[in-house]
């Protein structure tokens, strides 16, 4: 998550209810307010009615679970187990009510959080020196959320040993249970610590003032410890793309920012190239800044995950023309809701082998594929018509014109006929 007015603080990650009652993560109940942030990108549940056909899908895809995917995973046949061990490369999931379906999909990550602690919880209960105070003593928040003098997260000290022994363990439980790995949410390296109206604040730890600087090194080093700990186990970065960014220096190049790729199995990029703050041209925050950002974490030899929260197949379809452009190795598609009833034509698309890096193409960014071509056109920029070197259709079969118009903010995944 992030407070930076140019990229809005979106969950990362689902929970869901049952009957009413708050799922729990560990020792801590979620709060509701984090259960609210996720409906906003949550639909209401369909039928289930899963595809006859199973088979492995071309686009590597992450499911993450949330409220209307319960209908889907609670009693599902064997059949549709068969259809989701397929289709869905990895879920995100929530222990402990997922811990019943390892049986049938062991491939879920355990979502937990690096320094969340929720009020009213046992470890809040239990260990309130772990939560980061400012000058005064009073509690300080992680930065989200925020209303009326409260957050619905404590910040807590990661400072401390005895939490990151915690911390540790609690993830090493999730492991014993039968998840594959543990998605890890707010990596921040920027700190995102403030008061209950939002506002950045200095934690005081029993070491002095916690500063920008040893805040970065201090999460660098514990994520470090963590994959030190757990080497068997996948794990995911949830982290911001725009991390340590100062004196011009572009994103992804700071060094505590790639000691915390290196900890990591993927990093995941939330909220895609959907996030409503990027821009066209090649500013801090343009499209373009977010792609050369991937490619620096594909340096640094950890592979992404494009987390968008897409709720139309125009979403859907830039999202995927992201992952193409900047697509190496191991690279994946997250998605929210890629439910039987919502699955979309172009999981699907196979584009196959690329034939070279991205570049620019009639004022676009190009890629070719054997199978394929992704063409986009950043947000803000005029529209472009262009015309195409061969017979296309897209991915949901339909053809596409010869003189082929890209509005701003648009992509095309276009498979040759």
């Amino acid at each position: 998550m992030s407070a930076d007015p140019h990229v809005p603080a979106i969950a990362s990650a689902s929970v869901g209810w049952r009957s009413g009652i708050l799922r729990v993560v560990g020792s801590q109940t979620v709060s509701r307010a984090r259960i609210h942030r996720l409906l906003a990108v949550a639909v209401i549940a369909a039928a289930v009615a899963f595809p006859a056909r199973v088979g492995s899908a071309p686009v590597r895809l992450v499911q993450h679970n949330h409220p209307a995917f319960d209908g889907v995973i609670d009693a599902p046949t064997t059949s549709a187990k068969a259809w989701m061990r397929s289709r869905y490369h990895r879920m995100v999931a929530f222990s402990p009510y997922f811990d019943a379906r390892l049986a049938w999909y062991g491939r879920a990550w355990a979502y937990q959080d690096l320094y969340a602690i929720y009020p009213g919880s046992t470890v809040a209960r239990e260990h309130p020196d772990w939560i980061l105070r400012d000058r005064a003593g009073r509690r300080l928040f992680v930065d989200y959320g925020c209303a009326h003098g409260r957050c619905p997260q404590w910040a807590a000290d990661i400072t401390r040993p005895a939490y990151r022994a915690w911390w540790i363990a609690q993830a090493r439980s999730l492991l014993t249970r039968g998840y594959g790995g543990i998605w890890v949410d707010d990596v921040n390296v920027d700190r995102a610590v403030v008061d209950g109206h939002g506002r950045a604040v200095t934690p005081v730890t029993r070491r002095g003032e916690l500063s920008e600087p040893a805040w970065a090194r201090e999460v660098a080093a514990f994520a470090a410890q963590i994959r030190a700990a757990l080497p068997a186990a996948e794990i995911v970065h949830n982290s911001v793309w725009s991390a340590r960014r100062a004196n011009g220096q572009p994103a992804g190049s700071d060094p505590d920012v790639l000691a915390q790729f290196s900890a990591a199995d993927w990093v995941n990029v939330e909220r895609g190239c959907t996030d409503p703050g990027l821009t066209g041209g090649t500013g801090e925050w343009s499209l373009r800044a977010l792609l050369d950002y991937v490619d620096r974490v594909h340096q640094a030899g950890v592979p992404v995950i494009w987390q968008p929260y897409a709720r139309t197949a125009r979403q859907r379809e830039y999202n995927l023309a992201c992952l193409l452009l900047t697509r190496r190795g191991r690279d994946l598609l997250a998605d929210q809701d890629a439910r039987p009833s919502r699955w979309w034509a172009g999981f699907d698309t196979d584009p196959g082998t690329p034939g070279g890096g991205r570049y620019d193409w009639q004022a676009l960014i190009r890629r070719d594929f054997t199978r394929a071509i992704v063409l986009l056109n950043p947000p803000g920029e005029p529209p472009r018509t262009v015309e195409l070197d061969g017979r296309y259709v897209r991915v949901d079969g339909t053809a596409v014109p010869a003189a082929l118009t890209v509005r701003g903010g648009r992509a095309f995944v276009l498979l040759r006929n």
